[in-house]
């Protein structure tokens, strides 16, 4: 499945004209995309969103393949998310490579992130049949709008002492959970489903999503540094507002006014990572991950799938949840 989204992938940026006429340009997107140059396959890019949308598509009609355009289209528009992002919240590496500014500048990588927008949304023009257009234009449209927004909130957050769990939610929709149910949502589409069924995938897509993050959120501050691939302090030290220290902010007074005043020193993470533990927040954050896994399934159940790709999916949302990475 890999192997042919990566194909997918290359053969639609070889087309891209104007990626001919600067080979610069053209290392770039290909660098943000996975690929060197040439095509060949660099940095851990899971490619998950198209497999979710190819997972549901399969599910729902028998061929994943059809989904493939769209796929390639939420592919590009998550890598051209991370190029901006990774300039935004000033990050040197991703997938243990240097990020795309790092590597050139800051400037070409924000031409080249305006480059790949505009590529991921004619991809998906083109991906579209006839009659598929509008829904099409719509549900993307809605994951851009959720992405920027998820964005704001998540630099806003970083001048903030607190926020709320709400608002927590709210920043995880944007940035995560949104382009996870738009996969599931254009899977369906792709398998020619109804409105109400593309509704309910877009649902157990941000469910997935939610729990996804979550999880995430666990692993920065209790994962294993060695089979994380990175130091899982970085979540403390640059105050990141995270699952465990919103539950924390709200629910311990002195860890609250700990926080305030912490300055991000390493030396002290070990005890951020304990005082969590100690109130609770190990436990909470797994059980609204846990949560948010069975609202999926939950809706998963009302349907009944091929057997092979219900066995797919539901080894894809277990390995995912139970990772150490």
């Amino acid at each position: 499945m890999i192997e042919k989204i990566n194909d997918e992938l290359k053969n639609y940026l070889s087309g891209i004209e104007i990626l001919q006429k600067d080979e610069t340009l053209k290392e770039m997107i290909y660098y943000a995309v996975g690929f060197d140059s040439t095509g060949n396959l660099i940095g851990g890019g899971k490619r998950l969103r198209p497999i979710f949308c190819g997972l549901v598509c399969g599910a729902l009609c028998g061929n994943w393949e059809i989904s493939l355009p769209f796929g390639v289209s939420l592919e590009l528009l998550h890598n051209f998310s991370l190029i901006h992002d990774d300039i935004e919240d000033q990050s040197d590496t991703r997938h243990r490579l240097p990020t795309l500014w790092k590597k050139w500048n800051m400037a070409l990588s924000i031409n080249a992130g305006d480059l790949l927008f505009a590529v991921a949304y004619q991809s998906m023009i083109d991906a579209a049949s006839s009659d598929q257009k509008n829904q099409t234009i719509y549900l993307f449209n809605r994951i851009i709008q959720n992405l920027i927004l998820g964005q704001h909130q998540d630099i806003s957050f970083e001048k903030r002492n607190t926020i709320q769990e709400y608002e927590y939610f709210s920043m995880i929709h944007g940035k995560t959970v949104s382009l996870f149910g738009g996969c599931c949502a254009f899977g369906a589409l792709a398998a020619g489903a109804s409105d109400q069924v593309i509704g309910d995938f877009m649902k157990i897509g941000e469910y997935f999503g939610y729990a996804f993050q979550i999880r995430d959120d666990f692993l920065g501050i209790w994962g294993d540094a060695d089979v994380f691939g990175k130091s899982v302090s970085s979540d403390i030290t640059s105050k990141k507002m995270t699952l465990p220290i919103v539950y924390g902010l709200e629910k311990d007074p002195d860890f609250k006014k700990f926080w305030i005043n912490y300055s991000g020193d390493e030396s002290e993470v070990q005890k951020v990572n304990s005082w969590l533990k100690r109130i609770g927040a190990h436990e909470y954050t797994e059980k609204r991950c846990q949560f948010f896994t069975e609202k999926a399934n939950s809706l998963l159940q009302r349907y009944d799938f091929q057997e092979d790709y219900q066995k797919k999916i539901s080894e894809l949302i277990t390995s995912l949840l139970e990772r150490k990475i």
